[in-house]
């Protein structure tokens, strides 16, 4: 009765105090009533844009500025694939009869996960959704530890961030953020692919207006998570997955840790220079690729394997081109692909 009561009240609250917005609630996120082990418990602005706006203050980047959760309980494996879940105040149970209510979803847009091993200042991306996240009807929204995502075990620095940036309505840019735990043998970093860094005045100056879906606005039922986005973001390799001390591990061969890398392997749209680029969106160079017809979503080949960046990713029955940050070359594994460090001749 304790626990159902302290629910009842955390869902009242939210209802009185902000408009319905949606938020990260699975892995736990900083700063959510719901999250037993948060340091600070944020009721009326949780759901909030870092912008600002419905009556809160605009915060923090990284992850809002909300402190480090008192207890890290959340631990994921190298290799593990997990559902992210999403909470929106106005649902407190998720009732057939309310998915045609509004979410506030924006037509959707253009959702990243990510890791940080450095609380946040520097990222890599290990999922994208794109058109229809996020909807809290759905426990599609799977996302993979890569299999040689380092060990981390230092409180307040590794994090998994959601970032989201709305197809309709003001510019905006969400981020929650969950302090985690990760068990690996990896002895090399991940390579950074940031996340797309928009529409935070004047933080981000870069105005990015993302494809969304007819589908998930107002009082419309929404569609999930796509199929091609979900086997992408499940056959994604980043970097080397060799463990080992061998010459094509050498350190020295790594990326430079920066912000600067430029177009990340699919299906992310984290190209640190550019807006993402969506199924209608790719730059000019890219045309005549995207001109040409495939048949397996979420199919990726390279464009001149062990030598070159490039490599097509099949996104709604069209090749899109992409690249590897940085230094790194793609690689062909049966139907995916990863980006490791070229090898010394």
């Amino acid at each position: 009765m304790k626990f159902s009561s302290a629910i009842f009240t955390i869902v009242a609250t939210f209802i009185a105090s902000v408009s319905s917005h949606t938020s990260m609630s699975f892995p736990p996120t900083r700063g959510h009533p719901l999250n037993e082990n948060a340091a600070i418990k944020d009721f009326g602005c949780i759901m909030a844009p870092l912008n600002g706006g419905s009556g809160c203050a605009p915060k923090k980047f990284p992850c809002g500025g909300y402190p480090q959760d008192k207890k890290i309980v959340t631990t994921f494996k190298a290799g593990e694939v997990f559902s992210v879940k999403f909470f929106n105040q106005n649902f407190p149970v998720l009732r057939e009869e309310d998915k045609q209510k509004d979410q506030a979803r924006h037509n959707g847009g253009l959702c990243e996960f990510s890791l940080s091993y450095d609380g946040g200042k520097t990222y890599t991306v290990i999922a994208t959704y794109k058109k229809t996240c996020p909807d809290i009807f759905f426990d599609g929204w799977k996302v993979k530890i890569p299999e040689n995502a380092p060990s981390c075990d230092s409180p307040g620095n590794c994090l998994f961030s959601w970032s989201w940036i709305n197809a309709v309505g003001n510019r905006e840019f969400y981020q929650n953020c969950a302090d985690i735990k990760i068990e690996g043998n990896a002895t090399e970093p991940l390579p950074i692919i940031d996340i797309t860094r928009a529409n935070l005045p004047p933080l981000f100056k870069k105005i990015v207006t993302p494809e969304g879906d007819d589908l998930n606005s107002g009082n419309a039922v929404g569609s999930g998570p796509r199929k091609e986005d979900v086997q992408a973001n499940l056959a994604l390799k980043i970097g080397n997955n060799n463990n080992d001390s061998s010459p094509n591990n050498d350190k020295s061969s790594q990326p430079p840790q920066n912000n600067d890398n430029k177009s990340p392997p699919p299906p992310q749209n984290n190209d640190n220079k550019q807006p993402p680029q969506s199924d209608n969106e790719n730059s000019n160079d890219n045309n005549n690729n995207q001109n040409i017809p495939c048949s397996e979503n979420g199919s990726m080949v390279c464009g001149k394997e062990g030598v070159s960046a490039e490599f097509l990713t099949c996104d709604n029955g069209k090749l899109v081109s992409r690249s590897c940050p940085g230094i790194l070359v793609c690689t062909q594994n049966g139907k995916s692909i990863f980006c490791g460090y070229p090898k010394r001749r």
